[in-house]
């Protein structure tokens, strides 16, 4: 089965709810290493091709396809890639951010595993929304992200017939917007990139 993950990123002044607390450079490694723990947990999927969409191409040591993308939006980033994935023989496309650092590739599988029953996968995330999104066929159903996308997509899911299956665990539900996020996470995240370089970077941020 041919799997493409696509991973929308935000490079230029990124996590701008975290600017009270660190600057933008600090900022800018932060979304970086979480990029590289998730893409970590790609690497051990078989047969998984990530897709990155931004306004920048990252500089990290690990394949894939990059798409530039200066607009505005998670819905537009996600369904470029979603139609790049489909040009390159996608049979599934998975959505993934860039901030949920604590996702491994037993995570990924699950969901993957989960698609013998369900057409449409949604792992969800904190404050209502989603942190993975797996479609098969990847044009199934069209994904439009909101304030409330869990809820949201529910919803359009409910109006199309289409049954999804839902996961909740604690690796998708975590991600990184706000210092209530960080601090959360240090209680967690001990293993990985992001931890090292969060644990770093408080010691020096302002509080």
């Amino acid at each position: 089965m041919r799997i493409f993950a696509v991973i929308p990123i935000k490079l230029r002044n990124p996590k701008t709810r975290l600017s009270r607390f660190f600057n933008e450079d600090i900022r800018r490694k932060l979304v970086l290493t979480m990029l590289e723990d998730v893409l970590s947990a790609c690497k051990s999927v078989d047969d998984i091709n990530v897709v990155i969409v931004g306004n920048e191409k990252p500089s990290i040591d690990h394949d894939f396809y990059f798409i530039k993308d200066d607009l505005s939006g998670l819905t537009h980033a996600v369904s470029i890639g979603n139609k790049f994935a489909i040009k390159k023989g996608a049979e599934v496309t998975i959505f993934l951010p860039a901030d949920i650092p604590l996702i491994k590739s037993d995570d990924i599988k699950e969901i993957i595993e989960c698609s013998r029953e369900s057409n449409v996968v949604l792992a969800r995330s904190s404050k209502d929304g989603v942190s993975a999104v797996l479609r098969k066929p990847p044009d199934v159903f069209e994904i439009a992200f909101s304030n409330r996308s869990f809820i949201d997509i529910m919803r359009n899911l409910r109006k199309t017939g289409i049954k999804a299956k839902v996961v909740e665990k604690f690796s998708f539900w975590l991600d990184i917007d706000t210092i209530e996020d960080v601090k959360m996470f240090l209680k967690y995240g001990k293993g990985t990139r992001t931890y090292e370089l969060l644990k770093e970077s408080m010691r020096h941020g302002r509080y």
